[in-house]
Order: structure tokens, then sequence, then C-alpha cells
């Protein structure tokens, strides 16, 4: 299991991550010294890092460069694992090792995400899905259609048979005129009922320090216009806003089911949107 080998190699550095910001072994909540992360893109980093190795021993170790990793979606979650697989392995590159990852999947647990602030900062853009999709958040969900049942059962639309059936489209075909099955404050309270701990090891979070871009919402008719569009005609217009948290973080666990920018808003061209930067894929 990669993840328990890596977990060894720190215990034997007592610090799991970071540089400014470090978590010791004896603080480990769940007790088990360990980190948590993604095994799949950790078989990933690991056959990355057994590529660059002499390369960062060359070029690296042996001079005043810096190393910089940078990577988009699984891309940046194994660029963020083979980061703290080097550090670990190459001590004396602490501090001198930097994670740009844009658009990752969860990869570490809550305590070594939160302690990677030193080295990584994650780029997520607006409703992206991916950085999004963890255990965590998937139990959220699971308790918001848990009191959606509640609700149709208590108001006889459970489709489950012709009646209810007949019922339930015709109370869909009232659409957004019709009365909600469930109030917002009614979601939400659905949602903390099933809400579980959140530093539980089996939990994985985007890590580091985590940089939100988000485009503010606008009219519907402003909202066909693109970013793109706006800039040429106003190149000081703030199309986007950006604010610092973590993965932990309450925003990232709300997933905005707002038609396909769920997928668009994950694509590189999107992020190379929000930064003003060109970009030509053809």
């Amino acid at each position: 299991d990669e993840e328990h080998k890596l977990g060894e190699k720190y215990q034997q550095f007592e610090v799991i991550c970071g540089k400014d910001e470090t978590i010791h072994v004896e603080d480990d909540e769940d007790g088990d010294h360990l980190i948590r992360c993604h095994e799949g893109i950790m078989i990933s980093a690991h056959r990355m890092t057994q590529n660059i190795k002499q390369l960062v021993k060359e070029w690296v170790l042996d001079s005043k460069y810096e190393l910089v990793l940078c990577g988009h979606s699984l891309g940046a979650g194994a660029a963020v694992l083979a980061a703290l697989i080097l550090r670990a392995e190459f001590p004396e590159l602490l501090g001198r090792i930097k994670v740009y990852a844009f658009a990752p999947p969860p990869v570490l647990d809550h305590d070594s995400a939160i302690a990677a602030a030193s080295f990584v900062t994650t780029i997520v853009h607006n409703a992206d899905l991916i950085p999004r999709c963890s255990l965590y958040n998937l139990s959220l969900v699971l308790g918001g259609i848990r009191g959606l049942h509640q609700k149709l059962v208590e108001k006889k639309l459970n489709p489950v048979g012709p009646k209810t059936m007949a019922a339930f489209f015709q109370h869909l075909s009232s659409g957004v005129e019709g009365e909600a099955l469930l109030t917002v404050q009614e979601w939400e309270e659905a949602v903390e009922s099933r809400a579980p701990r959140i530093r539980q090891p089996d939990h994985l979070f985007i890590p580091g320090r985590v940089l939100l871009v988000y485009s503010p919402w606008g009219t519907k008719k402003d909202s066909q216009k693109s970013i793109a569009e706006e800039r040429k005609q106003d190149p000081d217009s703030p199309c986007y806003r950006c604010v610092e948290t973590n993965g932990a973080a309450s925003v990232l666990s709300v997933i905005e089911v707002d038609g396909p920018r769920l997928f668009t808003d994950h694509v590189s061209s999107s992020y190379f949107e929000a930064m003003g930067m060109e970009y030509n894929f053809g």
C-alpha cells in the first residue's frame, strides 16, 4: 500500500509536511501516524519521481535552484504527491520546492492538506467539479437526497406506484412557479444531519493554500457574454474575483448544479481564460 509506505518514510523524519507549518507524528489526530492519500494518483506520482530523481540530484540538490512542479487535474494531484515523495527522500528540498496545482482532485487527508500550505498553491476555478469530488462531499449530497426523499414520502409524491408517479410528474410540471419540495433551510438541515466528522482519516481534500477564482453571478443576458469578450471591451473590468482559503472550506463542499459548468469550468482553457492568458490548443 503506497499510502502506508509514504507514511512510514515521514515517521523517520518526524514530520508530515510543511516548512513553516508542520504536523509532527505525535500530533496525528487519528493515531496511525500516516499521511493518507489517493492511492491511484500516488502510484502515478511514484513513477514520475523515479523518472526525474536523477535530474533533481544533478540540477537542484547541488545548486541554488528551486524545484517547481505544476499540473492540471490528474497531473496536479500527481505533482503534489511527487513533491511529498521528493521532500521525504531529500530533506534538503524543504523550502526549495513549490507546487502549483490547477484543479486537482482531493489527494490528502485533512491535516496533511492544511499543512501543505507552505509549499503547495491550489487554484480552483468557479464551480469546477473535480476538486469537490470527495467522500466527504458525497456524504453531504446523500444527506440532502435523504431529506428530499423523506419530503416526497410526506407529500405522497414518492414515485413508487401509478398514483404517486402521476402526482410526482404533475408537481414537476408546475416548473419554477410551483412549490419547492425543500426550502433552502430544509436542504441545509438535511445535509447537516448527515455531515460526517471532517477530519476522518479516509476523507481526502485538495491540498495547500487554495485560491478560489470565481466570476460574480450576473443576469442571464450578462452570463451569455464570455469573459474574453468582456476583457476586450473593458481591459480593466474585474471579470474575476479571488479568495484565499483551504481545502476544508465550506465553499468547496457546495456542488453547484449549473448545467455544463460543472465540467466546462474544469478544462484547461477555462483556467487560461481566468488568468487572462492567451491559449491555442489547435
